[in-house]
């Protein structure tokens, strides 16, 4: 009888999340590239190529039990996520060409008007809204990514994020 893995989240940084991909902070205590009395600015805070061009969709996505037994992955395109009005919580499998075991994969509290960077051949599931009933996220993504890099698999477990 398959048993429901749970899969505590952890706070997302630069560090605990680089291993999937990149994390701004918008919380930062770099040094700003630029700063002025009405302006501050920090270059270069995630370095990726997407090809020769991208697209920038909007996803809504609802409130929902926080189980997934399937994950997806771009294995060319790296996908960058912003949400636009509330926290999510989102579950990955580290880059690679296989279904990522259990112990592959873990979940993340991601805060509102942060992005992130996830790594081309990182597996993903979707983003759970936490403090709305529906959140809007911005999704950067290789041009026509969606149609011709995306794989969806079943995992040999059922998690439930927690």
């Amino acid at each position: 009888m398959e048993t429901t893995i749970k899969l505590k989240t952890k706070k997302i940084t630069k560090e605990s999340f680089k291993k999937f991909g990149q994390f701004i902070d918008n919380n930062t205590s770099e040094t700003p590239t630029i700063k002025t009395e009405s302006v501050t600015f920090w270059k270069q805070q995630i370095q990726t190529v997407m090809g020769e061009a991208y697209e920038i969709g909007l996803l809504k996505v609802k409130k929902q039990e926080m189980i997934f037994d399937e994950l997806e992955n771009h294995f060319q395109s790296p996908t960058g996520l912003i949400s636009l009005d509330g926290d999510f919580k989102l579950a990955l499998g580290v880059p690679s060409d296989k279904i990522p075991s259990k112990d592959d994969i873990e979940a993340f509290d991601v805060p509102a008007y942060q992005m992130l960077m996830i790594d081309a051949k990182c597996w993903h599931g979707v983003c759970y809204p936490q403090d709305k009933d529906e959140i809007t996220i911005l999704v950067f993504m290789a041009k026509d990514a969606l149609e011709n890099d995306t794989v969806n698999k079943k995992l040999d477990n059922t998690f439930e994020i927690c």
